[in-house]
């Protein structure tokens, strides 16, 4: 295992972790990110950017179990890169 795919796998597990928060406890997620936390319609954002960190995870996941560096360096990046737009 190299470092590479360790980093990887780090950023597949904390998008994973996000985003099951996110589906699983938006009103707390949504008080993180400075949204009302009682509007329905901040749960809505919350929910969509839940499920679009675990379907990035899940792509690293697989690029990891697939061995495509160079794949993995540009999701990884990007996951990243969604995550602090949110913020």
């Amino acid at each position: 295992m190299t470092a590479l795919t360790i980093v990887g796998g780090l950023v597949a597990l904390a998008l994973a972790a996000v985003g099951a928060t996110a589906l699983l406890a938006p009103r707390w997620l949504a008080a993180a990110y400075g949204l009302p936390s009682d509007a329905d319609s901040s749960h809505g954002f919350v929910r969509a950017t839940g499920l679009r960190d675990v379907v990035i995870a899940i792509v690293l996941a697989a690029t990891i179990y697939f061995g495509d560096r160079t794949l993995l360096i540009v999701v990884a990046a990007a996951g990243v890169a969604l995550s602090l737009a949110d913020l």
